[in-house]
C-alpha cells in the first residue's frame, strides 16, 4: 500500500506590515515631544500638556521592525511576528523564503485544481469503479457533469478529465478503470492512499484515457492513428 501526503496543500503566508502613525511637523515654539507628552504654547509659557497616544509615545526610535523577513526554519516559514507555517513540500528560499508547492504543467490541470473547492470531501474507493474522463461520471459513485458533485469535482481543460478529491484513498484488491476519450488527471488536496490498481489500458471496443477504440476485425481502427485492416488468410 502506497501512501502519499498530500498530493497538493498550498499555504499561505501573508507578509506582515506596520505602519507608524506619522507626526505632524512642529514649528519652532509651536510645541515639543518630551517624554510621551505634546506641550501646546512651546517653551515655559504655561502651555497645558496632552498624553500622547500609547501608539505614539514613548521612543519612537524604537517602533516594529520594518525590515523583518520571512525565513525558512527546517520544514518550516517563519515569517514576522513569529508567525509559523509548516511546508509539506518543504521551504524554500529562492526568491524569497516560502512554502514549496506543486506548480502544474501541461494545460489540464491548474493551480486552482489544487486549492480545496467548496463541498470537495474525501474518498473511499471500496469497491471497483470506472471513471469516465469525458462527462465525469463515475458508475455507482458520480453522476455525469462539471463542477462539485457527489463531493468529487470535474471539469475538462486542454483536453483532459480532471477529478478533484480532498483525501482519497482506493481500498487493496480494488481497482479504478479511466475509460473515454480524454487524458485524465486525479487530484488530491490531502493525503491520498493507493492500496489497489488504477488501470487505464482500456480494451479494443472501450478504450483508455485519451485512445481510440480498436477496429473489428478487417476493418479500420477509431482514432487520429487508425489504420486499415485486412484479411492475410493466414491464421495463427
Amino acid at each position: 500500500m502506497k501512501k502519499f501526503p498530500c498530493l497538493a496543500f498550498v499555504s499561505a503566508l501573508s507578509a506582515c506590515a506596520f505602519h507608524v502613525p506619522a507626526l505632524d511637523p512642529l514649528d519652532a515654539g509651536e510645541g515639543a515631544v518630551d517624554g510621551g507628552a505634546w506641550e501646546e504654547g512651546g517653551g515655559d509659557d504655561g502651555g497645558a500638556a496632552v498624553d500622547l497616544p500609547a501608539s505614539v509615545g514613548g521612543d519612537l526610535a524604537e517602533g516594529p521592525d520594518l525590515s523583518c523577513e520571512a525565513s525558512c526554519v527546517g520544514g518550516s516559514l517563519h515569517g514576522c511576528g513569529g508567525i509559523t507555517a509548516t511546508c509539506l513540500l518543504g521551504c524554500s528560499t529562492t526568491g524569497g523564503a516560502h512554502c514549496q508547492a506543486i506548480q502544474p504543467s501541461g494545460g489540464g490541470v491548474t493551480a486552482g485544481d489544487l486549492q480545496p473547492q467548496p463541498g470537495q470531501a474525501s474518498m473511499v474507493f471500496a469497491a471497483d469503479a470506472t471513471l469516465h474522463g469525458d462527462t465525469g461520471a463515475i458508475d455507482g459513485v458520480r453522476p455525469a457533469g462539471a463542477g462539485v458533485i457527489a463531493g468529487i469535482g470535474f471539469n475538462v481543460a486542454g483536453g483532459v478529465g480532471v477529478f478533484t478529491f480532498g483525501d482519497v484513498t482506493l481500498a487493496p484488491g480494488k481497482t479504478l478503470t479511466l475509460v473515454g476519450p480524454n487524458p485524465v488527471a486525479l487530484v488530491s488536496t490531502g493525503v491520498s492512499i493507493v492500496g489497489g490498481i488504477i488501470d487505464a489500458r482500456g480494451t479494443c471496443a472501450v478504450p483508455g484515457p485519451g485512445a481510440g477504440a480498436g477496429g473489428a476485425p478487417q476493418s479500420m481502427g477509431g482514432g487520429a492513428g487508425g489504420g486499415g485492416g485486412t484479411d492475410s488468410g493466414a491464421h495463427n
